[in-house]
């Protein structure tokens, strides 16, 4: 029984980090070069995954987005206006690099 609750604690642990890893993955300065101006919030998460941080804002109707990726030495800020990019900043690294 105790080697039940070891392994099924386990298991949310394991999910994590492949969560975690899928995120990441995702984070390259191919799929940065993918980001477009006027893509949607949605779009540009899809492509890079869930950012690591995010400030919005509201005055006069309008909503400032600021998603901010990390990934290593880099960060990549990513500006939206009522859920449309309008600038991308940084780059990630280049992906033969990290392996070289």
């Amino acid at each position: 029984m105790k080697m039940t609750v070891k392994r099924m604690g386990l298991l949310p642990t394991l999910l994590a980090m492949v969560l975690v890893f899928a995120a990441c993955s995702s984070r390259t300065q191919t799929n940065l070069g993918k980001v477009e101006w006027a893509m949607t919030e949605q779009q540009v998460v899809k492509l890079l995954g869930q950012p690591d941080n995010i400030d919005t804002s509201s005055i006069a109707g309008l909503v400032s987005s600021t998603y901010r990726y990390e990934s290593g030495t880099n960060q990549v800020i990513i500006n939206f206006v009522n859920g449309r990019v309008i600038r991308i900043q940084g780059g990630f690294e280049n992906e033969n690099s990290r392996h070289g």
